[in-house]
């Protein structure tokens, strides 16, 4: 459905914008009623084990406990930025066995990118790099670019350190 409103939208710079912030803050709103309960699970879990830790009693069980409860929370992060790398793995699966598609999702990106809102384009914990999906939509920017020259910022760092 994503895609398709932006395939409707993407000749609407102002419209899509407004859409992905909208889409943006109705996921935040769905985490946030669900991620302090598991916060509060983690910071439990730990407290058991640093405690453990420190009469060395039943460390190994709390350990397993406590990167269960960090799993859960990476688990239950979805924002926008998930839509789009998962785009790019379907494009990049999909161009890796031959299937091409009828609407350009490169194209779609790149428009979304050149309009300034920023995302993740893939995934550092993935370790893939779907080269030929990056190639598509920077070859896509720069033909909407036409000639002029456009800049990158990046950040990086580790998963959920706040990068903004």
């Amino acid at each position: 459905e994503v895609i398709n409103q932006l395939r409707n939208l993407q000749r609407k710079p102002k419209a899509t914008d407004i859409f992905l912030h909208i889409v943006t803050l109705f996921l935040e709103e769905q985490s946030k009623q669900i991620m302090p309960m598991l916060f509060k699970n983690r910071d439990d879990k730990w407290e058991k084990l640093r405690k453990a830790r420190e009469t060395n009693n039943n460390v190994d069980d709390l350990e397993e406990k406590y990167k269960e409860a960090i799993k859960d929370i990476s688990e239950s992060s979805f924002g926008i930025e998930n839509i789009f790398r998962e785009i790019g793995q379907i494009y990049e699966m999909h161009k890796t066995v031959g299937v091409t598609y009828k609407d350009p999702l490169p194209d779609l990106t790149a428009a979304i990118i050149y309009n300034g809102f920023s995302f993740e384009i893939m995934d550092g914990e993935a370790g893939n790099i779907p080269r030929t999906w990056l190639r598509d939509v920077f070859d896509a920017v720069d033909q909407i670019a036409d000639g002029k020259q456009c800049s990158t910022f990046s950040v990086l760092g580790i998963q959920s350190s706040g990068k903004i």
